[in-house]
């Protein structure tokens, strides 16, 4: 199965228990509270939130000219995101909101240098956007503490540029820059902190995967493709009630 057949299966999973349990809990609702700290929500309403994170991407399958050139040491590396959104809770155990957000990358790989000449040093800048529809399942609050699965699906923009190899010799070659749409699907898990009455911390892990990218095409009409990108993302930030 792959990386996407595995998330979207998971991430249906996850929606179905969501609306199970929000179905289950349409009676009043019974929701802990420390005495000595704030309350846990229990009514509906709307909210802000704000995420900053720091990303861990997976490897790309990187090609050039159709598959002609398969690259090596394909490598998207670590970067920062960040990124808000909007979203309604609607009881104390369903909630969906829609999110934006921003990371950029530097690429960097090789490819065979023909005739045999040794390996080309590849380094391209890759900046990608989504907007994310999500549903969360928040379980139940203990010690001031709410955890939470959620899953998500949404769109990537993806934009390729700056795509230089340096070939022993040196001969520089370069690609013209690409980008474009692209689908992507998010699963995520964490935990939630009241600070005040209408403020929440959340703490969690995203795993989203992003789709495909292409390059330009070059003079002799091939392009650069990264396939299936994914990454593991760590996220923290405020949740405003509104």
């Amino acid at each position: 199965m792959s990386s996407l057949s595995r998330v979207v299966f998971l991430g249906a999973c996850l929606i179905v228990a969501a609306f199970q349990v929000a179905a289950a809990a349409d009676g009043p609702q019974i929701v802990e509270v420390d005495e000595a700290g704030p309350p846990s929500y229990a009514e509906g309403g709307w909210y802000l939130r704000g995420d900053i994170g720091y990303v861990v991407a997976e490897d790309p399958v990187v090609t050039y000219g159709s598959g002609a050139v398969t690259f090596l040491n394909e490598d998207l590396g670590t970067t920062w995101m960040i990124g808000g959104g909007i979203g309604y809770r609607f009881n104390s155990w369903f909630r969906t909101d829609l999110t934006f957000d921003y990371r950029t990358f530097d690429f960097t790989g090789n490819t065979p240098c023909l005739p045999a000449c040794g390996l080309s040093v590849e380094t391209y800048d890759l900046d990608t956007w989504t907007i994310m529809a999500n549903v969360y399942a928040d379980l139940g609050t203990w010690h001031g503490v709410t955890p939470y699965v959620g899953a998500g699906i949404g769109a990537a923009y993806h934009w390729l540029h700056n795509i230089v190899g340096v070939n022993p010799g040196p001969v520089i070659t370069v690609v013209p820059d690409g980008g474009g749409w692209a689908f992507a699907a998010a699963l995520m898990a964490g935990a939630s902190v009241a600070v005040t009455e209408r403020t929440l911390i959340d703490a969690g892990y995203r795993y989203i995967w992003l789709g495909d990218v292409e390059s330009g095409a070059d003079g002799s009409g091939g392009t650069v493709l990264f396939e299936d990108m994914a990454e593991h993302e760590f996220r923290l930030g405020p949740r405003v009630e509104i």
